[in-house]
């Protein structure tokens, strides 16, 4: 009883202290909207329009008001009333009107003054209002909260709980070591990608709002469907598809262009090799000509869109990034059944913004969903993996089939990248902690796991050891190329850069180079000594590979907003204190350092709640980001588009604390606590003959590989010399120059290829692209470019011309004469013939004219319009 006296008494005080601020900033906003410049010319005598002294008015009887109001509550005779209004049956809907009234005036108040245009100054003499109006919600939800609740100083909704102080705690500590020692915020001389693609403020307060009357709207309806997980997932896959349909494709370093002639965002560097080993399994030449293939899921999938859109490059990115769009509604399931819808719809929001402004960033290097790389699959992978694992870690009777499942999704992420290799010891140790108070499962469900995992890879695996006699080359041959020999060898010596060719690779004909995918010419520019020097040094690869993983954990929190200000997305990447900005050196700005331990609280808070329910289980998505930031380290690369698989996770930590903040703001069962869906799933034994079942279906993906290389006919046929001359005679309008040449392939001047046209570009005087594959460097002379694929392999033919070509489908038959330049890897074209039943136009000639003997000489242009 004298516990419960305290607390009113405390109750009482909070309202007191309530309307004494609420007073004061009323005063501040008064005086705010004083010292605004007035520019009118009809004034009063104080110097203000009649509309300025009406707001002024305003916010002094609003300030006066509340002043009144805290004289009155230190009599202490209406509080009694107004706390058992609070308490009544009317906080509920008071709650969802105070954020939302919270959440519309942020906008107004935070936003940069230029961004409202012509209707600047007027918000400029709102803000007070704004800022009176922000801070009343505010901290009238903050009051509702306390009033509703057994609350005692000492006590702020569970924030004292120790499991929070200890995550605030190794929160500061990592700031804090990272900070002075320069790991992870230290270039040095190494290979180092920017920090993580931002969330804006205003789209953390815009998903809130849009969840607060969404879920007002659910808890006023009876409808069943809007009850179901399955529904919002299905709705927010679409949602993310549509949303991500609306925002243009823009240049990028791996999808560069669009060129002339058909304008496709066709793809370059490693997302080009990811897309060759795709057309020539489309070709009937198997996947990457029967040679082994470095990343198959990536190349698999590639392969499934481009059949859907019929081999038109912008339809399959579309097509792509529409399917890629399950990635938050899977954040939302996994989120939604172990914590609470309300948090999972805040997920899943959070994911479709952080992806807008991924494809929004032209000045910054990453990867999206309309790319044709391996890291937003990665991504979606990856989350699947961790929610499997979680689930078998639950130690139910369907542990079993999650342990399953997770052996299947990491078999095909080793081979969307392979960092995650480091996956398959690391959970083990994991599992051994959390059911560690039974052996047994622990022991049968770890034995499944890894057998899951042998299995499902094994058709790949056989199909790669018949290739090169080798286990695994994809894997452990690439590390050797690229880990070991590349990055990790005379670490305190900086490398030269040199392409990397494909593993145990069996050599093509003479006349076309065989595959090789070269290090970006980014990956150069990063090699430059940027920034400070790291304080703590112990080891050259200790130090180095420390850093590189440091830097992926600290380079992900970047995911959370770092400013207060509603900028927008390109004013922060330009800004002068932006943290993307060349030769960032780890500083942060007061206002940023701030925003980031903020943000640990969001976290700590999230990690807090999550040890509170789950124990070490809990810990799983955490636990398995740092493995694989690990991992990144070791291969010494970090940041950039390799956070990309990561991304998911901190919004889930993200939106798991802003969640567990919010909670109790609505009344719906289902909403508050989350879908009774799952635990029906967990009660519901599933029989153990999904177990096989579920294995074959993921060794079935790499098993349907086989059978398309099997099945599929071949496209291009090799053709003789006489078959290729002979061709040549359908094409009657250049007869006279159809005969020359051919006398030059006869008397073997130069040479004749056949094959397939991919990625068809024209550049004009001095366009090219960043990186060191010769034929897309920068030339002073306008060319014809595109990659002939035939038979066994494929090389890049240029062919100088001011004439754009018709335009040509992608995998259009084309035959070549030219030479080719081994020194540079290409073939230099004198003409190029396109079978008429693909565009009208079919003949193409170099120019200027060049004589028909190899080696063909380059154009001099002194000017755009004069080349000899």
């Amino acid at each position: 009883m004298e516990n419960q006296n305290l607390i009113s008494q405390q109750k009482r005080l909070i309202v007191t202290v309530y309307f004494l601020l609420l007073s004061l900033v009323a005063a501040f906003a008064l005086t705010m909207l004083w010292k605004i410049p007035s520019g009118v010319s009809q004034s009063s005598g104080l110097g203000f329009s009649p509309s300025r002294m009406a707001m002024l008015a305003g916010l002094m009887l609003a300030g006066i008001g509340s002043f009144i109001l805290f004289l009155l509550s230190l009599r202490k005779k209406g509080l009694p009333r107004f706390i058992a209004f609070i308490q009544g049956g009317n906080n509920t809907r008071l709650s969802e009107l105070l954020w939302i009234g919270c959440i519309l005036s942020l906008p107004f108040l935070l936003m940069p003054l230029e961004q409202f245009g012509s209707a600047a100054a007027i918000v400029e003499r709102l803000r007070p209002f704004f800022l009176l109006l922000s801070w009343s919600c505010a901290s009238g939800l903050a009051l509702v909260r306390i009033l509703l609740s057994d609350w005692s100083v000492g006590s702020v909704s569970g924030l004292s709980d120790k499991p929070f102080l200890v995550f605030c705690a190794l929160f500061l500590a990592s700031v804090a070591f990272i900070a002075l020692s320069g790991w992870g915020v230290s270039s040095a001389t190494e290979v180092w990608y920017d920090n993580a693609i931002p969330l804006l403020p205003q789209q953390i307060a815009l998903v809130l709002l849009l969840v607060l009357i969404l879920i007002g709207v659910i808890n006023q309806t009876c409808l069943r469907m809007l009850h179901n997980r399955w529904f919002w997932f299905f709705f927010i896959w679409a949602l993310a598809a549509a949303l991500w349909q609306a925002v243009p494709m823009r240049r990028h370093f791996f999808a560069p262009g669009p060129y002339p002639p058909d304008n496709q965002f066709y793809p370059y560097s490693d997302a080009m090799g990811n897309d060759l080993a795709a057309q020539s399994a489309l070709a009937g030449l198997s996947f990457n000509f029967g040679r082994i293939v470095l990343k198959p899921v990536v190349s698999y999938v590639i392969y499934l869109f481009t059949l859907l859109s019929g081999n038109q490059m912008n339809a399959t990115l579309t097509i792509q990034s529409a399917m890629f769009g399950v990635l938050p509604a899977l954040l939302f399931l996994f989120v939604s059944g172990e914590i609470t819808v309300l948090a999972g719809l805040i997920a899943a929001g959070l994911q479709i913004a952080h992806e807008i402004n991924a494809l929004n960033s032209d000045t910054v290097l990453t990867v999206h969903s309309k790319l044709e790389m391996s890291e937003f699959l990665a991504e979606i992978l990856f989350l699947s993996f961790a929610w499997s694992v979680f689930k078998w870690l639950k130690n139910n009777a369907n542990s079993r089939v999650y342990a399953v499942t997770a052996g299947g999704i990491l078999a095909l992420l080793v081979f969307t990248r392979f960092n995650f290799v480091a996956m398959l010891p690391a959970v083990l140790p994991l599992s051994l902690i959390v059911l560690r108070k039974n052996l047994k499962r622990w022991a049968g469900t770890s034995l499944l796991f890894v057998g899951a995992f042998l299995l499902a890879l094994s058709p790949w695996l056989i199909r790669s050891y018949q290739i090169t006699g080798k286990i695994a080359p994809e894997i452990f041959d690439s590390f050797q190329a690229v880990v070991v020999d590349q990055r990790l060898s005379l670490i305190a010596v900086p490398e030269p850069i040199q392409p990397i060719t494909e593993p145990a690779e069996t050599p093509s004909r003479e006349v076309v180079p065989t595959t090789q995918f070269p290090v970006n010419k980014e990956d150069v520019a990063k090699t430059e000594t940027i920034g400070r020097q790291p304080a703590l040094k112990i080891s050259p690869l200790f130090d180095t590979i420390s850093n590189h993983a440091l830097h992926n954990l600290s380079a992900l929190l970047f995911v959370l907003p770092h400013q207060v200000s509603w900028e927008s997305l390109r004013t922060i990447y330009q800004s002068e204190d932006s943290l993307w900005r060349a030769h960032w050196n780890g500083k942060l700005t007061f206002p940023q350092m701030l925003m980031l331990l903020l943000n640990g609280v969001v976290l700590s808070a999230s990690l807090a709640f999550l040890w509170k329910k789950f124990r070490w289980q809990g810990m799983t998505v955490l636990y398995l980001t740092i493995v694989y930031a690990a991992a990144l380290g070791i291969a010494r690369t970090s940041g950039g588009r390799y956070l990309v698989p990561m991304n998911w996770s901190v919004i889930y930590l993200y939106a798991i604390g802003l969640g567990a903040f919010l909670k109790g703001e609505t009344t719906d069962q289902l909403i508050a606590k989350g879908s009774t869906e799952s635990t029906v799933e967990i009660t519901k034994p599933i029989r153990a003959v999904w177990l096989p079942l579920i294995t074959l279906a993921f060794a079935g993906v790499y098993f349907s590989m086989i059978v398309i290389e099997k099945v599929t006919p071949p496209t291009i046929v090799e053709k003789s010399e006489g078959q290729l001359l002979q061709q040549l005679s359908i094409f009657s309008e250049s007869e006279d120059i159809v005969s020359d040449l051919s006398t030059a392939v006869e008397e073997g001047k130069v040479q004749i290829y056949s094959g397939k046209a991919l990625y068809s570009r024209f550049y004009y005087f001095n366009q090219g692209e960043s990186g060191n594959d010769a034929a897309f460097v920068p030339q002073p002379y306008s060319r014809w470019i595109f990659r002939l694929m035939q038979p066994d392999g494929f090389a890049d033919v240029v062919l100088p011309t001011d004439q754009i070509p018709e335009s040509m489908p992608n995998a259009s038959d084309v035959i070549v004469l030219g030479c080719l330049n081994k020194e540079k890897g290409l073939i230099d074209a004198l003409a190029v013939f396109v079978e008429p039943s693909n565009v009208e136009k079919s003949a193409y000639y170099r120019q200027p004219e060049h004589p028909a003997a190899c080696p063909l000489a380059e154009p001099v242009c002194p000017a755009t319009d004069e080349c000899y």
